[in-house]
This record gives structure tokens, C-alpha cells and sequence, in this order.
């Protein structure tokens, strides 16, 4: 498993690799354009990512927007039976505003910071379909 983790914070790249390098291959971008950059070489050298984590609070370009991006990468790039990403929104942010537009925009799962690493360990089991 390949997971992207696209965070301006090195506290919060760092504790999730912590926690998932047990999955597979963590790789970490600090902004959005790093983070659309590493998806879209992935997508085209047919070594996708698999799980993705993204911020919304980042400069230059915001968690939305990265968001939205990866879906038309996978749209444009990925062949027709490709699995797609799943995508965990992790933010500060816990308005309904912004939990809307990740789901409208594509995300699968919805965690807000601090998290605990048994907060990481539901998201996970319910993306996999072992959760509650």
C-alpha cells in the first residue's frame, strides 16, 4: 500500500507515518502543489497511491482544492476499472461548512485534529469495512 500524506505541518506528517508505516510506503508532502505532483507521477507510473490524507489549512493551495484535483487526476489519468484513493480529510477545522465540501468534493473520511492514534485506527477499519 502507498499512502500520501499532504500536511504544511511536520508534527503531523511525522506522527502519521508513525502510526501507518506499518501499512506499506508513507510518503509526505508539505503543500497541496507537492502533494498533486507525487499523485499525478504515481497515476502515470503506474504505482498509485492508495490512502491519501490531506489538510484543508494550507497556503497557496487549500485542502479543497488539492481535493478536488486528485478526483479529476483519477478521472483523467486512472484507467476505467483503477480503484480510487481513498481520502481522509485531517484538519483543525470541524464546521459543517467544511466537513460538506470534503464529502461533496470527493473524501472519504473526516478527521479532525488532535487525533489519538485509536481516532486514526476507526477511520481506518471503517474505511476497510471492519468498523462499527
Amino acid at each position: 500500500m502507498r499512502i500520501l500524506m499532504i500536511d504544511d505541518d511536520p508534527a503531523t506528517r511525522f506522527l502519521l507515518e508513525k502510526h501507518l508505516s506499518h501499512l506499506g510506503e508513507c510518503v509526505q508532502a508539505e503543500n497541496g502543489e507537492k502533494g498533486l505532483s507525487l499523485f499525478a507521477s504515481g497515476l502515470t507510473c503506474q504505482n498509485p497511491f492508495h490512502l491519501v490524507f490531506v489538510d484543508i489549512m494550507m497556503q497557496r493551495l487549500d485542502g479543497h482544492k488539492t481535493l478536488q484535483g486528485i478526483r479529476e487526476m483519477e478521472q483523467k489519468l486512472a484507467g476505467p476499472n483503477a480503484e480510487p484513493a481513498k481520502i481522509i480529510m485531517i484538519t483543525a477545522l470541524h464546521d459543517t461548512d467544511n466537513i460538506y465540501h470534503s464529502y461533496e468534493r470527493g473524501c472519504d473520511a473526516y478527521l479532525t485534529k488532535p487525533f489519538l492514534a485509536e481516532d486514526l485506527i476507526t477511520v481506518l477499519d471503517k474505511l476497510n469495512g471492519s468498523g462499527p
